[in-house]
């Protein structure tokens, strides 16, 4: 992958003046918005392309209380027997933020307990050696005390005043897992609220939370008051997730505060700030006006870091909605019919926008990064106005309809309230459905509002009663403050990625490699005592990407398979045909109950089986899975437990393009199949599972289902089951064994042990 996009400094200074490419104000009205807004003015910009921004100056407000000894594992699937604290893994991300920022920015930290520390000074990062020395002393910061936030806001504050704004961007960000319970007379927010009205200095504040045991009203208020966003980090693996988006945004960041104000004849004024402005994005601004004084109408952009103000012109002609929705609502018919002839695909067509495209995933080489680099701005493609106007309007009713229901007392407790709130989100979400043309964007909220897919549709989840309480709140908060910022937060909500631009996206994939390479923490894997007598124990080294999630962790559901054609099925579902995401064809799907329901050919029948859950997705202990580019047994990652389960499944693929034989999940992880030939370790290498002898067995158990692609086994005796002669792999699993047939080769002790100790699933791949 060539990575052209960084070009070398040549020495020059970053300018600090602003300049727009576009800056105008538009009329909507009513009768022409095809019933989606009243009278209106639509105010946007789009900043001219500049080479480098302003230096940043990061100020890291870190809670070390007892509870960020907690572990940040307890509650991710598959890493329930890890133990990895709250304050390691926010360490690994400061350490990440450190790494990324370039030489001309600045960083400081500050812990705090009962008390508040300077930790380290403010330190411009000018080259390798400081910014080792900052991790080094990241390194020593250990936990104690209480939570006292306002000490350390208020060092930060302080800290602050000697970093002139108008030669660098200020933010602080506060890392908490708690509500601070050693607090001012007046409390945190109102004493911050009244230092703001004395203080000369400009900065925002960012607000970070760790887990479900917290009260974010404080958090959120802070960052809406002092232009911040606030993220939510539910379990660990968020953590990454959350700070790689937010150091990209704040890379991207061309001035971190614009505020709007419109003012129509001498009384009626309203002013809103709108956040930041990025490099290559379009900022909007929607404002409800009275028609009357529509020639008394003044609008004014002011960017506060820099001094400016900008009057804005006002285009009083208001565009058609209507005439553009009917327009390209029948260009999409008629796309649709020219594609449905070559689409043999029977799902669901919303299913088309659940893409997932995480081409922010990708890292780069490491050494192909230069955090000092230049990254030129690509032109953007042309975007009729109608449909920005058209995204911005969803947006803004969005945004209202989010603020309503976080505004409400006792969501989680007052069942009425609670009906209104759910009934609000479904009207809207009906108003969506209801527009004849929907854009990519409108689409993708609708994924984000309410959507079948467990890592989907998490708005519609997260004001429900029994949810809203735990996760809900926070989320529903943080969600809403990236919409107001138009912030892509995370790489899971669908609509958020809406507003990364290019530049942002490099940021994104340079912060994902250095989150993903530098020296992890080193923890240890908790003992636990398996079957077979095997007790595990000592310091593990964690792979990092396991803490970058893209898909959310509060509802798992089947495990979803991703395929070539950018949609996903569930495993029970695939057919023959179906052509995975790399390429690979399946063949055959062979389903399979336990030997305890061999009697019955009822697929309904519940099973016990002892399987293991690795993020979500359950696997047999023994079968070949790829994590972080190295193969495992499913068991050496995390005990098995016994579930109760209709069937189990494998399957038969045609690869002769790749002959990896793998088949991925939604979570990332792959997983070998049968009949693979490959023995490049020792966790695939196979003389049965791995070779043609499985295939042949399979095609002589079911003839005519291993032609139409469906096997389905319900007659299993593992007392018929042979082993090879160092008695190690099972070599006849699948093969038919006449009753009359002695299986000499089987160890009958050997056999006996595995039933009686309940570990019959090491023999199935």
């Amino acid at each position: 992958m060539s990575f052209n996009i960084f070009k070398k400094k040549v020495g020059s200074k970053t300018t600090r003046n602003v300049e727009f490419e576009e800056l105008f104000g538009r009329y909507i009205s009513e009768e022409k918005s095809n019933g989606l807004c009243k009278d209106s003015i639509h105010v946007c910009m789009k900043p001219k392309k500049v080479e480098n921004t302003l230096p940043i100056c990061l100020i890291c407000v870190v809670d070390i209380s007892g509870s960020m000894d907690s572990n940040c594992c307890n509650n991710v699937d598959g890493m329930e027997s890890m133990y990895l604290s709250r304050l390691e893994l926010v360490k690994h991300s400061i350490k990440t933020i450190v790494s990324t920022l370039r030489k001309d920015d600045m960083i400081s930290v500050i812990t705090f307990d009962d008390d508040s520390y300077l930790k380290i000074k403010p330190t411009i990062l000018i080259n390798k050696e400081k910014k080792d020395d900052v991790i080094s002393k990241i390194d020593e910061i250990t936990t104690k005390g209480c939570t006292n936030m306002w000490a350390g806001i208020k060092l930060a504050m302080n800290t602050s005043k000697s970093i002139s704004y108008e030669e660098y961007q200020k933010s602080i960000m506060v890392f908490t897992d708690g509500y601070s319970n050693v607090n001012p007379p007046k409390g945190v927010y109102e004493t911050l609220k009244d230092k703001l009205k004395s203080c000369k200095d400009k900065f925002t504040i960012s607000t970070f939370s760790f887990g479900n045991n917290i009260k974010p009203k404080l958090l959120i208020d802070i960052a809406n008051l002092c232009n911040g966003i606030y993220g939510y980090c539910p379990d660990g693996t968020m953590v990454g997730t959350i700070f790689i988006n937010y150091m990209s945004n704040l890379l991207s960041t061309i001035t971190p505060i614009v505020q709007v104000t419109i003012t129509q004849g001498n009384d009626n004024k309203n002013t809103t700030v709108i956040g930041p402005l990025y490099r290559g994005i379009y900022r909007n601004a929607i404002f409800n006006i009275d028609k009357k004084l529509l020639n008394e109408t003044k609008i004014i952009v002011e960017l506060p870091m820099t001094g400016q103000k900008f009057e804005v012109p006002l285009n009083m002609d208001s565009p058609n909605l209507q005439t553009y929705i009917d327009e390209m609502s029948e260009l999409d018919k008629k796309s649709n019919n020219t594609d449905i002839d070559h689409n043999d695909d029977d799902d669901d067509d919303d299913d088309d926008e659940l893409l997932d495209k995480e081409s922010d995933e990708e890292t780069l080489k490491l050494e192909d990064i230069d955090t000092n680099g230049i990254i030129e701005e690509k032109d953007s493609k042309p975007i009729q106005y109608e449909e920005i106007l058209l995204n911005q309007l969803m947006r803004d009713e969005f945004i209202n309809i989010l603020k309503k229901i976080v505004q409400t007392e006792n969501l989680s407790s007052n069942n009425e309230e609670n009906t209104k709130a759910i009934k609000s989100i479904k009207d809207y979400y009906d108003l969506l459905t209801s527009i004849k043309y929907k854009t990519k964007f409108i689409k993708d909220l609708m994924i984000d509002i309410d959507n079948p897919d467990p890592n989907h549709g998490q708005v519609e989840k997260a004001i429900r009663m029994e949810y809203y309480k735990t996760w809900g709140e926070c989320y529903i908060n943080s969600f809403l403050r990236f919409h107001q910022l138009e912030q892509c937060g995370n790489f899971k909500d669908q609509s958020l990625q809406y507003y990364g631009s290019d530049v942002f996206s490099t940021y994104r994939k340079m912060a994902n490699t250095i989150f993903v390479n530098l020296p992890p923490p080193k923890t240890e894997s908790r003992s636990y005592y398996r079957g077979s007598g095997n007790v595990r124990s000592s310091s593990q080294t964690f792979q990092m990407r396991n803490f970058i999630n893209r898909h959310g962790g509060c509802f798992n559901g089947d495990a979803i398979v991703l395929l070539a054609n950018g949609k996903t099925k569930y495993v029970k579902d695939l057919k023959k045909g179906d052509r995975l995401n790399n390429n690979a064809i399946v063949q055959c799907l062979i389903e399979q109950t336990s030997s305890s329901s061999s009697s019955s050919s009822d697929k309904n029948h519940l099973s016990k089986l002892y399987m293991c859950d690795i993020q979500g997705v359950l696997f047999t202990p023994y079968h070949p899975i790829l994590m972080n580019n190295e193969w495992y047994f499913p068991n050496d990652l995390v005990e098995s437990k016994e579930v109760s389960i209709h069937s189990w499944f494998n399957l038969i693929l045609m690869d002769e393009e790749n002959k990896k034989y793998e088949v991925e999940f939604s979570n990332g992880i792959k997983a070998i199949t049968l009949g693979h030939y490959r023995e490049e370790n020792e966790v695939l290498k196979h003389p049965y599972f791995g070779t043609d002898l499985v295939l042949k067995d399979l095609q002589e158990r079911d003839p005519i289902g291993y032609s139409q692609g469906y096997i389905f086994i319900n007659e299993f005796n593992p007392r018929k089951l042979q082993f090879d002669k160092d008695n190690q792999y099972c070599i006849n699993y699948y093969k038919v064994i006449p009753e009359t047939e002695t299986t000499i080769q089987s160890k009958t002790e050997d056999i006996k042990n595995i039933i009686v100790n309940n570990d019959f699933n090491k023999l199935v791949y």
